[in-house]
């Protein structure tokens, strides 16, 4: 059971502190999502910083504890 928080920063903490997993999700337009899932969160920041080169877009990184997610950063393709 998630903790009575007073804060949202405490919350995001709570969440990556007991994440199982993370996910990058891309957006693909109405309705639709790419999404993949990562035991930890260097593997999904590096997977989805390739993902963005190779395929475009802007990946958001969400850190999983049980049915709870908290949006850790977003990773785009870099600009030549």
């Amino acid at each position: 059971m998630m903790p009575d928080f007073k804060t949202p920063g405490e919350r995001t903490k709570w969440i990556v502190d007991n994440a199982t997993m993370y996910t990058a999700v891309k957006f693909l337009g109405r309705g639709q999502y790419e999404r993949h899932e990562y035991p930890s969160l260097d593997e999904a920041k590096v997977t989805a910083k390739h993902l963005a080169k190779t395929h475009g877009g802007r990946y958001m990184i969400y850190a999983c504890a049980g049915i709870y997610d908290s949006y850790i950063c977003s990773v785009a393709q870099e600009k030549k």
